[in-house]
């Protein structure tokens, strides 16, 4: 099941987001058109993927100058695996981090359509936060941390064990020297 979700999401089909829509502890990311991030190359062609050390090799391999990949993990979080793949609705890098039963998973994907996409949440309140003029949205689910905004041509997910703290301190490290 899990392999078929991936080959889904690698052809361009948002299996989770479908699933997601049947339920109703949602938030649908509204489009801001925030005129940050932009890609500049693509360093795989359509259909192909290719790892990078870093988040930042990513980022820098993809030409984004503005400020998208965090400066600051948790320090229990070591040795994403980080890679940048090129499907049918865009660029998409990801970087995910492993400790013991903890994860911390980075998504930044291209979308011409982050008005559509939707994130399962629980009950609970979200909160905004604000830094440099764009507005990241934090929820819980099931004691999962979930980030979510855009910048530019991305739509980005950042999601793990962590708590709103970490969370604002790899939010607020994005941005670090943009302030």
């Amino acid at each position: 099941v899990v392999g078929c979700s991936f080959i889904t999401e690698a052809l361009g089909f948002d299996l989770f987001g479908r699933v997601a829509r049947w339920t109703s502890e949602i938030f649908s990311l509204e489009s801001t058109n925030t005129p940050y991030a932009t890609i500049q190359e693509y360093p795989v062609a359509e259909g192909e993927s290719r790892e990078y050390e870093t988040l930042e090799d990513a980022v820098d391999a993809c030409g984004i100058t503005a400020p998208l990949a965090p400066n600051w993990v948790p320090d229990r979080f070591e040795n994403p695996d980080v890679s940048v793949a090129h499907i049918s609705s865009g660029i998409c890098i990801y970087a995910d981090y492993n400790f013991g039963d903890e994860f911390l998973s980075i998504r930044f994907n291209e979308s011409d359509r982050a008005e559509q996409r939707t994130v399962e949440k629980d009950s609970n309140a979200m909160t905004s936060y604000i830094v440099s003029g764009i507005t990241h949205y934090i929820a819980m689910d099931q004691s999962i941390v979930k980030v979510v905004w855009s910048n530019g041509v991305f739509e980005c997910h950042i999601s793990g064990n962590l708590s709103e703290q970490e969370a604002k301190q790899i939010i607020d490290s994005i941005y670090e020297d943009d302030q």
